[in-house]
């Protein structure tokens, strides 16, 4: 399952978090935790039908759930999330997620930051299968989230409040952030800043303008791009500086992550990312990180957050009849 603000969206996936269902979508119509908790339970009977419609007598061993914010997965706790309200101008604080959807859903529940899900999904599925190291980017509406696997480990820090990287203070700009800080990365490289660097209100979060105007010459769009990459390639490279990857993924709008396809402001995008984490990094020699760009679809972080689920599965030894389980290719709800 995939929380976002105005909406939760599921699928079923297999043990390598490949999507056997179609992906569902409930809209919200509160962001309370009794609503979200009720409208996920929801998505799961629908879920299940599905693959009950299809005749497969496999059973589903778990459910797995994303969300931006700071999560202490090991918990299930959301510690702070800034998408969600449980009413106007009360933020989620220590909200027991996973003992709310186990107790009404009865499936063993992970609960896991967005940008964290992905880099499992990575480490695991992806790219970065078999890599020690490697650093996952995504580059949202509002926000940009990083999860960071070093030495084939899953970093989360104390309570897991890591990979912050929006938050990295690198924007000569200096803009106010949503955390209360001024400068952080997220101000000029989430979509929202980045149509603000090109002059545009925001919302909507719509990018296709700012590639429109980037294929006519237009400076200011072009600019707002370079701005976000240089700005981005800086908060890598302090990365860089304590965790050296051999791999980087990031997932954005796709006029940030196409430049194989010709989308001009994602080759600037690219070129500004890649030279400003090198110039940064030290030493310069080293041998730099491989980048890999990669749009954001509809199941994305459901799948991230089923193989968040099939990673807990996988490395904690309490959990190893349920990883055999597993194995034996069984379902998940992601």
């Amino acid at each position: 399952m995939s929380i976002r603000p105005d909406s939760i969206s599921g699928v079923v996936t297999d043990v390598r978090a490949r999507s056997i269902s179609s992906p569902r979508q409930r809209s919200l119509t509160g962001q309370s935790v009794e609503t979200v908790v009720s409208e996920i339970a929801t998505l799961v009977q629908e879920l299940r039908a599905d693959i009950s419609a299809v005749g497969t007598q496999k059973r589903i061993i778990g459910l797995g759930v994303e969300l931006a914010g700071q999560v202490d997965t090991a918990k299930g706790e959301v510690i702070f999330s800034p998408d969600l309200h449980e009413r106007e101008g009360v933020y989620w604080r220590g909200v027991p997620l996973v003992a709310d959807l186990q107790q009404r859903i009865g499936l063993p529940t992970v609960i896991e930051n967005d940008a964290n899900a992905l880099a499992a999904h990575e480490q695991w599925f992806g790219d970065g299968a078999g890599a020690e190291d490697l650093v996952v980017i995504l580059i949202g509406d509002r926000g940009v989230g990083s999860g960071v696997v070093s030495g084939r480990q899953l970093l989360h820090g104390a309570r897991g409040v890591s990979g912050e990287i929006g938050h990295m203070i690198v924007s000569d700009l200096r803009r106010g952030c949503r955390c209360g800080n001024y400068g952080c990365l997220e101000t000029v490289v989430s979509a929202a800043g980045i149509r603000e660097s090109a002059g545009l209100n925001s919302p909507p979060f719509d990018l296709a303008p700012i590639a429109q105007a980037v294929d006519r010459g237009e400076s200011s769009a072009i600019d707002a791009i370079k701005i976000a990459g240089e700005a981005l390639g800086r908060g890598l490279s302090y990365v860089f500086n304590v965790v050296r990857p051999g791999l980087v993924v990031v997932f954005g709008p796709k006029e940030l992550t196409q430049p194989d396809l010709g989308v001009r402001s994602a080759s600037i995008f690219l070129g500004e990312m890649e030279n400003s984490a090198k110039s940064g990094s030290f030493p310069r020699d080293t041998i730099a990180p491989k980048f890999a760009l990669y749009p954001v679809d509809s199941s994305l972080g459901a799948r991230g957050a089923a193989a968040a689920l099939l990673h807990r599965f996988i490395t904690q030894p309490n959990r190893a009849r349920l990883a055999e389980i597993a194995l034996r290719a069984d379902y998940s709800v992601g």
